[in-house]
């Protein structure tokens, strides 16, 4: 996990404008996109947790999330959980129009990829409600991947579209955010293993719902799912 910190914290920064902490504003003396105090503030994922969803174990061993059917999507990959840094830089993304820290957390995402990343063929994102594009004037899960789709190497395309009514997670319950999403594929894929790319992953409600489309309406052979953090 320190490497995955070291992956944004410092050297690996090559900007040139990179003088200065994404999230404070503080000054760096060296390349970087976060400062030490910010850093500080990372949260790993618990553990236990689970193998295919990162959730946290209950004490019997057994996945709160998980259905029983299983999750239609093969793995969720993601940087750690969602508080501290991740969830302030989540939250600049997508309620202040702050871009200026995906690019850091799609470098941070392709760390967590690591060698993983020639698994893949596409790279592609879950779709936000039309109220909230309209509102942002940008899909924050789309943002993320093509950053993380410049430092894999693959393409980011436009594969789903998100049809049904949403209700704000600060407004719904755990129960009514794990109800099936309309979503639905906008082309076809010939058994390709997609990447699915998101901010956060809670129920799993809606990596299952895109993985379900890109399975059955695109055509895919498989789908995996990384996201900024797990909830």
């Amino acid at each position: 996990m320190q490497q995955l910190v070291d992956a944004v914290g410092c050297t690996m920064a090559k900007r040139p404008d990179a003088r200065s902490c994404r999230l404070c504003g503080r000054y760096l003396p060296q390349l970087a996109f976060f400062c030490e105090t910010c850093l500080q503030r990372f949260v790993s994922l618990p553990q236990p947790r689970c193998a295919r969803c990162q959730a946290s174990l209950l004490p019997n061993g057994r996945c709160p999330d998980c259905p029983p059917d299983g999750f239609p999507f093969d793995q969720v990959m993601a940087i750690g959980a969602y508080a501290g840094l991740l969830r302030e830089a989540i939250y600049r993304l997508k309620f202040s129009g702050d871009r200026n820290v995906a690019d850091p957390l799609g470098r941070w995402l392709a760390a967590c990829v690591g060698r993983q990343r020639r698994a893949f063929d596409v790279i592609t994102w879950a779709p936000i409600p039309a109220q909230h594009l309209m509102q942002r004037g940008y899909n924050q899960a789309e943002v993320l991947a093509c950053n993380l789709a410049r430092y894999l190497w693959l393409p980011p395309v436009s594969l789903l579209n998100r049809e049904d009514a949403y209700l704000p997670h600060a407004l719904s319950s755990r129960k009514q955010r794990r109800k099936p999403l309309l979503i639905a594929a906008t082309r076809r894929l010939k058994q390709r293993h997609v990447l699915l790319v998101d901010d956060v992953l809670t129920t799993g409600a809606t990596a299952a719902g895109c993985a379900q489309a890109l399975l059955l309406d695109a055509g895919a052979a498989r789908v995996s799912v990384a996201v900024i953090a797990r909830a």
